[in-house]
């Protein structure tokens, strides 16, 4: 598929990294030991504006950005094939950290 996604509600759009790769652009050497089975590094590449509350107000994703390093259920992400680039789009709940930089 070819084209922009943006995500809707509390998804957040996520590019995974390959596992031998474990520094950030920022220079950040990321342990190893987070590589078990299903729980992965991932890059944000978009945020949804966040769902609609009980009182029709917006729960925006204020602690996620483009460019996050983030660690996530890699189970839980949906895949799509963007411009020859493998993404994912994965339910907020479903990020278990951001690694700080």
């Amino acid at each position: 598929m070819d084209g922009v996604i943006k995500p809707r509600g509390n998804l957040v759009l996520v590019e995974a990294l390959p596992k031998e790769d474990t520094t950030t652009k920022g220079g950040i050497a990321l342990p190893p030991a987070v590589v078990e089975e299903g729980i992965t590094y991932a890059i944000v590449r978009d945020v949804g504006p966040g769902r609609y509350l009980e009182n029709g107000q917006r729960g925006k994703l204020d602690d996620l950005s483009r460019g996050d390093t983030v660690i996530v259920k890699a189970k839980q992400m949906m895949p799509i094939n963007i411009d020859n680039t493998k993404v994912g789009l994965i339910n907020e709940q479903d990020i278990l950290a951001v690694v700080v930089r």
